[in-house]
C-alpha cells in the first residue's frame, strides 16, 4: 500500500491556523483534506440547522408544495410510496409522519414480499380503486416513466421525490424533485432519498408557518465610488435568490426609467439593507423619490452569533455582499421560524449513512444534527433499536448506524417483511414497537445465515465465471441466493475480486439483481447498454439494481459478456492519504480531542489517518472466531502504550516479534464494552521500520 503524505510548509500551516483560529495539527489536517479558506472550514464544522440550504432550491419544489396543499384543501386521498431499504423507509416515515400530523388524508406503503422496486401498475390500480388522486414517491420514481403515465390515465397525479440518477426519458409527473435533475440548481446533488423527503417537509412547513412564503423581497446594498454608485440587489422568494442585478450609475440624481432594470422590480417590493443610516441617503442621492428600506442589522446582530460589531464586508470575508446579506437573513428566518425537526433529522441520519451517501457538505451537517438528537432523545423506533444494542451506553456514531442499526432495519426488507420496519417507526404503541424491534433482530439473524449460505455459492460461481467476463466482472446467480442478500454478496465480491460485481436471485418468473462498482467504474455505463433486457433498473454510480423476466436471462448473460469486454477499470496499487504525522509526544489520549472534532466520519470523510514511526511492538496476539485471521498488538509510542487492532492481517505480520520497531498508519478511536471506554488504534497499514 502506498502512503501519500502531502508536504506542507510550516509557515503555510501557521498562517492557516491563524486565519481559521485553530491549532496547528487541525490546520495541517484541514489543508490536506482540501480546505482552502476560513469559509470552507466554518462550513465543515457547521452545527446550526438554519445553515442548511433552502428547500426551494430543489427543482419543482414550489409545484410539489402547491399540489400537496391543494390536496389537503380538497380532502383528497394521497399515497406516500417509498422503497424497502433504510433510506426508503426513512423517507417514507419523514413525509408520512408530517402529513398525518397536519391532517392530510394519507396512506403509506413500501414494496413488500416479492414486489419489485419502484411504483407499479398494481399499486396504482389498488390506490385508484380506493378513490386516491395523488401519489408522492420517496427514494424512487424517477425511472417509473411507464407507470406514472398509467397513473395519469387513471386520474392520479404523481409527485416524484428521488435522488437517483435520472435517465434520458423523464416521467410526466406534476413535480420532479431530484437534486440530480438536469435543471437542478441545488448546491449539493448527493442528498439521500430521505434527505429529499426532509427538504419537502421543510418546504411544506415553511409554506404553512412563515409570513414570508411566496412573497418577493428585495435585498439591496449600495457602495459609493469616487465617480459612481455601485448598486447590488437581489430578488428573493421562498429563501431563494431568483434574480440578482449589479448596476453602476452616475452620481447625478436620475428618474425611474426603463433604462435601469433595478427600479422596475423595486416598486412595491419590501427592500432590506444592512445599516439604513448609510443606505437610505445613498438611495435618495441616486433617485429623486424617497425609497423606504428595512434595516436588518439590529435584528441580525441581536440574534445571530458572530455578527455584532461587524460590517457587511467583514461578514462577507471578500465574498458577494448581497449574497451574504441574503444568507444572514435566511438564517434569521429559520432561527425564528424553524423548518427542521430533530425527529426528522434522526431519520435523515439513518438513511444517509445506510445509503452510503458522502458525508460532505449538507449531508455532514444533517447527519451530525441527527446523531446529536439521537443521543439526547431518540425518536420512537430508534430508541427501541438502540436498546437492543449490546452496549446501550455506546455513543451513537455513523459506525453504530452502519454496523448495528441499519442492518437490523434492512433485514426486514431483505427477508420480505419491510413493513415491520416501517411500522416500528410509525406505531404509537411502545409495547408493539418493542415487539417489532425483537422481530427485526430475529430477522437479522436469519439474514446473516442466508448471507453465509449465499456467499458459499457466489464465491465459487464468480471464480468460474470471471474468465467469461474478461476478468472485468464477477457474476453469480442462483435460485438459492435469496434476493434480500444480493446487494450484500455483490459488495463482498467487489472486495474479494476487486472488480464490479453482479449478483442475481432467480424466481420462477423473474431475475432480480444487485450491482456494485469497483475501481472507479460507473455502473450506469454498464446497465444502460443492457437496458433493453430490464423491466426496471436504476441506482447510483456505485450501487444499482435491476429486474427482468427470467426467460430473458440466457440472452442477457450472453450480451453481458460482450459488454464486459468494454469495461475499463482503474487498477491501481491501493493507497492511503495521511492526514498528519504524529511525533510520540502527540500519541496520547489527548489526540482523541482532535479526532472528535472532525466527526462525523463516513463516506468521503473517512477517519483521520495518522502516520506514526518508531513504535515498539510490546505484544502480538492472533485473534478471531474459529480461525485466527486478525492481530491484536500493544504498541509503545514514547511513554504511552496503545492497544491496536489489525484486521485480516495475520499473514502480513508473519515473522514480526515482540521488541520489533514498526511504522504504522492508523486511526484512533474509542471502543465500549460493558459500559467501559477503551482507547485504541485501528491499523490501516504496517511496515517494518526503515530509517527516514
Amino acid at each position: 500500500m502506498l502512503w501519500n503524505k502531502t508536504t506542507l510548509a510550516s509557515e503555510q500551516i501557521r498562517s492557516f491556523a491563524q486565519q481559521c483560529s485553530c491549532d496547528l495539527l487541525s490546520a495541517s489536517i484541514l489543508i490536506r483534506r482540501g480546505m482552502s479558506d476560513s469559509a470552507a472550514v466554518r462550513s465543515f464544522f457547521e452545527t446550526k440547522p438554519e445553515a442548511l440550504y433552502a428547500p426551494f432550491l430543489l427543482p419543482d419544489m414550489e409545484k410539489a408544495v402547491r399540489r400537496l396543499y391543494r390536496a389537503q384543501e380538497e380532502h383528497e386521498l394521497l399515497l406516500v410510496f417509498g422503497d424497502r431499504d433504510v433510506d426508503g423507509i426513512s423517507a417514507t416515515v419523514i413525509l408520512s409522519s408530517f402529513l398525518l400530523s397536519e391532517g392530510f388524508r394519507i396512506e403509506y406503503r413500501i414494496p413488500t414480499e416479492n414486489e419489485p422496486y419502484g411504483l407499479t401498475v398494481d399499486v396504482i390500480d389498488s390506490f385508484a380503486d380506493k378513490g386516491g388522486t395523488l401519489i408522492v414517491t420517496v427514494d424512487c420514481g424517477i425511472s417509473n416513466v411507464r407507470e406514472i403515465a398509467y397513473a395519469r390515465e387513471r386520474g392520479i397525479d404523481v409527485i416524484v421525490t428521488d435522488h437517483h440518477n435520472p435517465q434520458e426519458t423523464l416521467p410526466d409527473a406534476v413535480a420532479l424533485v431530484d437534486p440530480k435533475g438536469a435543471q437542478s440548481r441545488y448546491p449539493f446533488p448527493d442528498l439521500a432519498g430521505c434527505g429529499v423527503a426532509y427538504k419537502l417537509v421543510s418546504a411544506l412547513r415553511f409554506a404553512k408557518c412563515s409570513s414570508w412564503y411566496d412573497k418577493p423581497l428585495c435585498f439591496l446594498n449600495i457602495e459609493q465610488r469616487p465617480d459612481a454608485y455601485l448598486i447590488n440587489s437581489a430578488i428573493v422568494k421562498n429563501l431563494v435568490i431568483e434574480q440578482q442585478i449589479s448596476e453602476t450609475v452616475n452620481p447625478a440624481p436620475i428618474e425611474y426609467s426603463e433604462r435601469l432594470p433595478l427600479p422596475s422590480y423595486l416598486s412595491g417590493t419590501p427592500i432590506f439593507v444592512w445599516d439604513s443610516a448609510v443606505q437610505q441617503p445613498l438611495l435618495e442621492s441616486i433617485f429623486k423619490d424617497s425609497v423606504p428600506v428595512y434595516d436588518l442589522r439590529p435584528e441580525l446582530t441581536a440574534v445571530l452569533d458572530g455578527t455584532a460589531g461587524k460590517s457587511l464586508k467583514e461578514l462577507a470575508e471578500g465574498g458577494d455582499l448581497i449574497r451574504t446579506l441574503v444568507r444572514l437573513w435566511t438564517e434569521l428566518v429559520q432561527k425564528k421560524e424553524p423548518i427542521s425537526s430533530p425527529d426528522e433529522l434522526q431519520m435523515v441520519a439513518l438513511g444517509t449513512i445506510a445509503d452510503i451517501m458522502p458525508l460532505q457538505d449538507e449531508n455532514r451537517l444533517m447527519v451530525r444534527l441527527g446523531l446529536q438528537a439521537m443521543g439526547v432523545r431518540p425518536r420512537k423506533g430508534v430508541s427501541e433499536l438502540i436498546a437492543h444494542l449490546n452496549e446501550p451506553e455506546r455513543p451513537i456514531k455513523p459506525a453504530t448506524v452502519s454496523w448495528f442499526i441499519a442492518p437490523t432495519i434492512n433485514a426486514a426488507g431483505r427477508m420480505g417483511k419491510p413493513e415491520l420496519a416501517l411500522d416500528l417507526f410509525m406505531n404509537p404503541d411502545p409495547v408493539k414497537r418493542e415487539l417489532l424491534a425483537q422481530a427485526l433482530s430475529a430477522l437479522n439473524e436469519d439474514r446473516k445465515r442466508l448471507g453465509t449460505d449465499a456467499w458459499d455459492i457466489a464465491e465459487k460461481q464468480a471464480w468460474t465465471n470471471l474468465p467469461l467476463f474478461s476478468g472485468n466482472l464477477a457474476v453469480a446467480y442462483s435460485e438459492a441466493i435469496n434476493r434480500g442478500v444480493t446487494g450484500i454478496i455483490a459488495n463482498r465480491l467487489t472486495e474479494h475480486f476487486n472488480v464490479p460485481a453482479l449478483v442475481v436471485s432467480f424466481s420462477p418468473q423473474s431475475a432480480i439483481g444487485s450491482v456494485r462498482s469497483a475501481c472507479g467504474f460507473d455502473l450506469h455505463t454498464l446497465l444502460s447498454q443492457c437496458a433493453g433486457f430490464f423491466s426496471d433498473w436504476g441506482g447510483h454510480t456505485c450501487a444499482a439494481g435491476f429486474s427482468m423476466d427470467r426467460n430473458q436471462w440466457d440472452d442477457f448473460f450472453e450480451h453481458l459478456q460482450k459488454v464486459a469486454q468494454t469495461i475499463s477499470l482503474e487498477r491501481k496499487e491501493k493507497s492511503i492519504n495521511i492526514d498528519a504525522e504524529l511525533p510520540h509526544a502527540f500519541c496520547t489520549p489527548d489526540i482523541l480531542t482532535t479526532v472528535d472534532k472532525f466527526e462525523p466520519y463516513g463516506e468521503m470523510n473517512g477517519e483521520l489517518q495518522f502516520l506514526m514511526r518508531d513504535l515498539i511492538v510490546e505484544s502480538l496476539i492472533p485473534i478471531g472466531r474459529g480461525v485466527a485471521k486478525h492481530v491484536k498488538l500493544q504498541l509503545r509510542a514514547g511513554a504511552y502504550v496503545w492497544p491496536a487492532l489489525y484486521w485480516n492481517a495475520l499473514s502480513k505480520v508473519s515473522g514480526l516479534r515482540e521488541g520489533a520497531i514498526v511504522d504504522i498508519v492508523g486511526s484512533f478511536s474509542r471502543d465500549w464494552y460493558r459500559g467501559n471506554e477503551t482507547r485504541q488504534i485501528t491499523i490501516t497499514d504496517l511496515k517494518r521500520h526503515s530509517p527516514v
